[in-house]
């Protein structure tokens, strides 16, 4: 799932129902899901890279997962009403569940990490300038990598080596010369993380299970919100038409965060197969959905089909 600003909505493409993977394009916008018929377009997947490019007004899509143990490593750009495959001299390899996010300070979309045939967790970083991929110096150990932009610069947030006693989450930033650890006073918890840049605020909003933080001046602060929070929040956007971030659950459905209270938009599915004029399932990494497995809030049906997918 992206925002895409320049047209003022969502954008989700593909998804899976267990084996069955699908190729369709929907945008959201006004509260309701539009199925978009397009022309020559990405092959069926879930877990593909997606992300606004502000610098070339487009979104772009890159890898995903197409089940029978098929990674994809292929680059398309959606420009609002159609799909363009892009043909660059080098390519990354091939992997689903990507992190991605666009860097202001070079002006180019970076992609972290995945999962692929070859890896269970790449850990190489990749730039998509517009017209081609260049490879960036080799992230840190990555484990739930999560990629968000502060304004800025870029961040990479993920749960690093044992510290203390303790695994706790990292912040790193990229710089010309390589990632460079940030040293906030507080650091996030251990588990996975979806964020998103709120541009309006000037911060970055942060979820990690039931909690909600944001990073504001090189720290994290937790909040404690009301309302209804995202079910096993999968991704999160800002869209600054209304101003609102934007997540969606593991599950299907959609929250808002106006930093005040979480709204449910849109109640994940009670049975994912019984509407077909709805967006699939947004995708989920092996690993998260083993974490949710444990703690019992998902199923173990669930957790099996992905683990067949990703091997």
């Amino acid at each position: 799932m992206a925002y895409d600003a320049a047209r003022a909505r969502l954008l989700l493409f593909g998804g899976d129902r267990g084996t069955e993977f699908f190729d369709e394009t929907w945008t959201w916008q006004g509260g309701l899901w539009t199925k978009v018929r397009t022309g020559r377009h990405p092959s069926a997947r879930s877990g593909a890279a997606a992300i606004y490019d502000p610098q070339r007004r487009a979104v772009v899509l890159f890898g995903g997962f197409a089940g029978n143990k098929t990674w994809l490593n292929d680059t398309w750009t959606w420009d609002g009403s159609a799909w363009t495959e892009q043909h660059p001299a080098v390519i990354p390899p091939a992997r689903g569940q990507a992190a991605s996010a666009f860097d202001p300070a070079s002006k180019a979309v970076v992609v972290v990490g995945g999962y692929s045939s070859a890896s269970p967790g790449l850990a190489d970083a990749w730039a998509w300038n517009g017209l081609q991929w260049r490879q960036l110096p080799a992230p840190p150990p990555i484990l739930w990598p999560e990629l968000v932009s502060d304004g800025q610069r870029l961040l990479l947030l993920t749960v690093g080596a044992p510290e203390g006693g303790r695994v706790r989450g990292q912040v790193w930033t990229l710089t010309p010369s390589g990632w460079s650890r940030v040293q906030p006073s507080l650091s996030l918890p251990f588990g996975a993380v979806v964020a998103s840049f709120d541009s309006q605020r000037k911060a970055v909003v942060a979820l990690q299970g039931d909690d909600t933080w944001t990073w504001q001046t090189g720290t994290w602060r937790r909040l404690h919100p009301s309302g209804t929070l995202p079910f096993l929040a999968r991704r999160a956007v800002y869209a600054d038409k209304p101003g609102l971030v934007l997540v969606r659950g593991l599950l299907g459905g959609l929250w808002s965060w106006d930093w005040q209270q979480w709204s449910e938009l849109e109640a994940p599915p009670a049975d994912s197969k019984a509407d077909p004029s709805a967006p699939r399932l947004a995708p989920v990494t092996p690993a998260h959905a083993e974490k949710q497995l444990r703690s019992g809030s998902i199923s173990e049906e669930l957790s099996r089909r992905l683990k067949e997918d990703s091997q």
